[in-house]
């Protein structure tokens, strides 16, 4: 591993993409809970206990406050660089929510 000498300008630039990806993770991240949780809502809540339609929005604040009452994960972890988190919430967001959805869309298909 060779070593870099670090600039202001070069930390700086590393500070702000740092940011920019962590909110990009939570855009990411967000969107696919709250698509995830909108769209089980209406196949099975809505229908079966007569509440309103959610949006997506509505589903991902709901899925927050979820979130906050259970407690945020605590178990440890090997740690991993910056890039191998940022890949691995940007790939498995979506694919658990795929899997999430096609197990909903097979019970939706059953009922």
């Amino acid at each position: 591993m060779s070593k870099i000498d670090l600039t202001a300008g070069t930390a700086v630039s590393m500070l702000l993409g740092s940011i920019a990806s962590i909110a990009l993770i939570l855009i990411w991240c967000g969107f696919w809970v709250g698509l995830t949780l909108s769209t089980l809502w209406g196949w099975f809540v809505s229908p079966l206990f007569g509440l309103p339609v959610i949006t997506l929005l509505q589903a991902y604040g709901l899925a927050l406050v979820f979130r906050a009452a259970w407690g945020f994960d605590n178990k440890k972890r090997e740690p991993e660089s910056f890039g191998a988190f940022v890949a691995r919430s940007l790939v498995q967001a979506p694919l658990a929510a795929g899997l999430t959805l096609g197990v909903g869309w097979v019970a939706k298909s059953w009922m």
